[in-house]
């Protein structure tokens, strides 16, 4: 019968072929060098920071619309409208994202445990 490992590859294999590996990290624990970044917080500060921007997006529309509206009546309205809330979704969206992450990536560093080992399940902060 064949044994499964336990690991995601054969610890006699170099760990500069798997990407998510740093080989520049060790475990405190067991001192190996099979650790990922978790990046929890960065990933869901990203999407906060989109969903943000998402919403002040739809005030943006309602300000294209209320302009077009003034400018070419109901014809005015709706293509400002539209034209306000795809250029709003786009800026907005990207700078709350961008901010998102930079929150993430400092609630990431100090606050949680950031790098998981894959050698024995060790969560640590690098920092």
């Amino acid at each position: 019968m064949e044994t499964t490992h336990l690991y995601p590859h054969d610890p006699e294999e170099p760990i500069e072929a798997f990407p998510p590996y740093s080989s520049s990290d060790e475990c405190p624990k067991c001192h190996s060098h099979q650790i990922e970044s978790r990046n929890h917080a960065t990933k869901v500060g990203c999407v906060i920071g989109a969903l943000a921007g998402i919403g002040v997006s739809i005030a943006g529309c309602m300000r294209g619309a209320r302009v077009g509206s003034l400018l070419g009546g109901p014809v005015g309205a709706a293509v400002g409208g539209i034209a306000g809330a795809v250029l709003d979704a786009l800026a907005s969206s990207a700078a709350g994202c961008a901010t998102g992450i930079s929150v993430g990536q400092i609630i990431d560093r100090t606050l949680l445990h950031n790098n998981k080992c894959h050698h024995c399940g060790h969560t640590f902060n690098a920092y």
